[in-house]
């Protein structure tokens, strides 16, 4: 009952389609897994390591060609990954 009122309230046709791909998400195993969370942890410590030990501004390279980057070449999963897509702050 409660599905066919939600489909009748929505009759963009492409957002059905999009809720239908997200329910059935639900159901398959998630990419996160503890390895994954493993690796994030390792490269993080890399980078801010990096980051005491040759200041700030030494991750400037790193980040911005992350193809030929030291740290990330150690780390390849993170280079096949989803870029992120949140918008990046700047600076005043």
């Amino acid at each position: 009952m409660a599905i066919s009122a939600y489909s009748c309230s929505r009759p963009n046709f492409s957002l059905l389609k999009k809720t239908a791909g997200g329910l059935s998400g639900m159901f398959t195993g998630s990419q996160f897994t503890r390895q994954r969370y493993l690796d994030t942890v390792r490269m993080t410590y890399d980078l801010l390591n990096k980051a005491r030990r040759e200041r700030l501004m030494a991750l400037e390279t790193d980040v911005e060609d992350p193809e030929k980057s030291p740290i990330f070449s150690k780390h390849p999963q993170f280079l096949k990954g989803q870029p992120p897509t949140a918008p990046m702050p700047t600076a005043g």
